[in-house]
């Protein structure tokens, strides 16, 4: 028999859907794909967003979000991630473009389509916030899924304009959401970069705040997977992971 949380769960989902998260008071715009949104009650259609949500950007290059929503598993006693297919409907509109290219990553930038999904960073119903990428070909998209791409979270306020509240290069961003009660009033922001520096792959954890209006980094740690040099022993692991994170040498590259 289905518990109370998971019907609650089911129905979140089932707005989401029929919504596609356009529900706000600062609407969108016109969009390549639907140029009519409507107005909705956001308290209702952002329930699950409020939770945290991890997404991959590659996921949003395609044409949808597939995303990790959060829950908490009352026999385990924490918060674990449910993977949800299509929760997300992804857009192409006006104020997304618009302020992207007002930041200084996306001047480099003008050639390439944007994309974006509906994220929530503030629970401020005046407001609404977008994850953004990058879509086309070439630097514009990188062909595998596991390569860091351009990213911008933008809010849009009700004069439909928006402004980049914090932009990077990750694979993979974790918005923690918020806890009960109103004493947090804004989202952290944790993403995934990655490269490869002499044969060892260096995955770097970001971790932002919200800070005089902008997200800044607050923590970071950095890992590379390097040879242990004893490849003759059989009982050492020829690789390991090692944390890096004050060493200049390996660091993800920022553009």
């Amino acid at each position: 028999m289905k518990t109370k949380k998971t019907i609650f769960l089911y129905a979140c989902i089932s707005l989401l859907l029929s919504a596609g998260l356009q529900g706000c008071n600062a609407t969108t715009g016109k969009s390549k794909h639907d140029s009519s949104y409507k107005k909705i009650d956001k308290k209702r259609s952002l329930a699950s967003l409020n939770k945290g949500l991890k997404v991959d950007l590659y996921d949003l290059i395609r044409g949808y979000g597939r995303v990790w929503v959060s829950y908490y598993d009352n026999k385990l006693g924490r918060k674990r991630w449910r993977l949800i297919k299509k929760p997300l409907q992804v857009i192409q509109a006006d104020f997304i473009q618009q302020s992207v290219l007002k930041t200084s990553r996306g001047q480099s930038m003008k050639n390439c389509q944007f994309v974006a999904a509906r994220v929530e960073l503030d629970r401020n119903i005046e407001t609404a916030e977008w994850l953004a990428t990058t879509k086309g070909s070439r630097k514009c998209s990188p062909a595998k899924k596991d390569i860091p791409r351009n990213y911008w979270l933008i809010q849009q306020d009700n004069n439909q304009s928006g402004k980049s509240l914090l932009d990077g290069r990750a694979y993979n961003i974790l918005i923690t959401g918020f806890a009960g009660g109103k004493a947090i009033s804004w989202a952290d922001i944790h993403t995934e970069n990655s490269t490869n520096i002499r044969g060892a792959d260096v995955i770097c954890y970001d971790h932002y705040e919200m800070q005089d209006g902008y997200y800044h980094l607050i923590n970071k740690r950095v890992e590379a997977y390097k040879p242990t040099g004893s490849m003759l022993n059989s009982h050492t692991p020829e690789m390991y992971w090692e944390t890096v994170t004050d060493n200049p040498e390996y660091q993800c590259p920022s553009v």
